[in-house]
């Protein structure tokens, strides 16, 4: 804790104190009677706002527990007075309200807890709550305690066990700071609603890297519309609180120069190219194209995209002898 030591007219070394003269809450004649002597803004009763980085955060459903996932914070702004405090011993508190020891506390959200800290403007951090307490003799004058230039305060969301779906965190006031001497409450944190979505976890159970072999072919076995096909089967397989809604699957390849929906050959066999496309509908999945996407629909925790690949004639001349070599990336992305 920061205080200020105004040094007051001589008379203020002659005034008796109450015997539980402590730190206070600020009138207006503490305030006129500071002055020209304390030069920082002084405010009987402060509230700042402590916000997050939208109304909305997604965490991911495999979240360590115990592991922050989100942190919100109040602006920086300059010093400010915000207590009188007199007499030997003097004392700050700073409490988290409703909080009992210290640590993570419970928001009210399934799986979800808090922790506040005081971020000073020095880059000293304390975790809330937090009581400073110091002695002076009994002569010396008032001290005024700051909230200190470039101060924050600090929440970190915080995994505790399994969380909801979607769940909505509403901690309202979460730091009030008061003096030992009448406990009135001088500075507060409140702290704004935030929603939290828990995305399902996937990945990719089949083989991450498929090598396709299209064996042998002369001539006669490949045209514009047919040619040897082989599957290409992607299996997903997802966990969380809730399976994800849609998959989709996009693909990233180089295009064909005369056909640009199919996949170039890059090997020495000239005028092929190779067609990717959903063995069920029928739908080509195009390469380097945000629009062709293949979706499933409510897909549960397990779904399969079940593709096949052609090799197929592009082009007017006849194609030449030479491998086939091509290559491209089939992105999955579900919500």
């Amino acid at each position: 804790m920061k205080t200020l030591c105004a040094a007051l007219a001589a008379t203020a070394l002659f005034y008796t104190l109450p015997a539980s003269a402590e730190c206070r809450k600020l009138t207006q004649a503490d305030i006129d009677a500071s002055r020209p002597h304390v030069i920082e803004p002084m405010e009987i009763e402060s509230v700042r706002q402590l916000s997050f980085s939208g109304t909305a955060i997604d965490v991911e459903a495999n979240h360590p527990i115990n592991e922050p996932f989100a942190i919100g914070a109040t602006a920086s702004q300059g010093a400010i007075a915000i207590l009188i405090c007199q007499g030997s011993t003097r004392t700050v508190h700073f409490e988290v309200p409703g909080a009992v020891g210290t640590g993570v506390y419970p928001t009210g959200a399934p799986g979800v807890g808090f922790r506040i800290k005081h971020v000073r403007g020095s880059g000293t951090t304390s975790t809330l709550p937090e009581t400073t307490r110091w002695t002076r003799s009994p002569e010396y004058g008032p001290e005024y305690p700051l909230i200190g230039d470039g101060a924050t305060f600090v929440v970190e969301l915080i995994k505790t066990g399994p969380m909801n779906s979607v769940s909505v965190v509403n901690l309202g006031t979460v730091v009030q700071v008061s003096g030992a001497e009448d406990r009135a409450i001088v500075f507060s944190v409140n702290a704004d609603s935030v929603i939290l979505r828990v995305l399902p976890h996937c990945w990719v159970t089949s083989n991450h890297s498929e090598p396709i072999d299209f064996g042998t072919f002369g001539p006669s076995e490949v045209s514009a519309t047919a040619g040897p096909t082989k599957p290409v089967v992607i299996d997903l397989t997802c966990d969380g609180p809730t399976a994800p809604n849609t998959v989709s699957a996009t693909l990233a390849a180089t295009p064909d120069p005369a056909v640009p929906d199919y996949i170039r050959n890059v090997g020495g066999a000239d005028n092929l190219a190779i067609r990717l496309r959903d063995s069920g509908s029928q739908q080509v999945l195009k390469p380097q194209n945000a629009s062709s996407t293949l979706v499933k629909t409510t897909p549960g925790f397990n779904t399969s995209f079940a593709l096949e690949a052609t090799v197929l004639r592009v082009g007017s001349a006849a194609p030449t002898p030479g491998m086939i070599d091509a290559h491209g990336i089939v992105t999955l992305s579900f919500q």
